[in-house]
């Protein structure tokens, strides 16, 4: 993890300097990075989460049915839309830049297994903390 931490940063600190902020060079960044990152490989990613709430036996068609009915260019419209408002040339040409590494796709390809791990610990915890800080049904105010 830290490598890959260590690599995002120095991919950052080296492409963030080679390119100006302009509103052309957002929308030039922001599709080099929908190519490398497109839409449909976000949804695919959403999708395997969520079908892992889904019985074993019924994954694959849930899968398949939801993705179907999803719209990926109305997604990625927003995505670019987004992009190109939320963040700067050097940015996105930063994140561009770390999605076409190979090491980078690798690691974020289990970007979404990690977070199916963790999600339960975060989520319980969250439960948890809710419950300290509510004040209890009965107890004084």
């Amino acid at each position: 993890m830290w490598k890959i931490l260590i690599l995002a940063v120095a991919v950052l600190m080296f492409s963030a300097c080679s390119v100006s902020d302009t509103p052309s060079n957002r929308e030039k960044e922001a599709d080099r990075f929908m190519l490398a990152f497109p839409p449909k490989e976000l949804i695919d990613d959403m999708v395997k989460g969520l079908s892992e709430n889904v019985p074993p036996e019924q994954r694959d068609s849930f899968a398949a049915m939801f993705a179907s009915s999803m719209d990926t260019k109305v997604i990625g419209k927003a995505m670019r839309e987004a992009l190109m408002k939320d963040f700067t040339a050097p940015e996105l040409k930063s994140l561009a830049d770390f999605y076409t590494s190979p090491i980078s796709r690798s690691a974020m390809k289990k970007y979404g297994t990690y977070m199916s791990d963790i999600m339960p610990v975060i989520q319980q915890e969250m439960i948890s903390s809710m419950q300290k800080i509510m004040p209890r049904e009965g107890a004084p105010k």
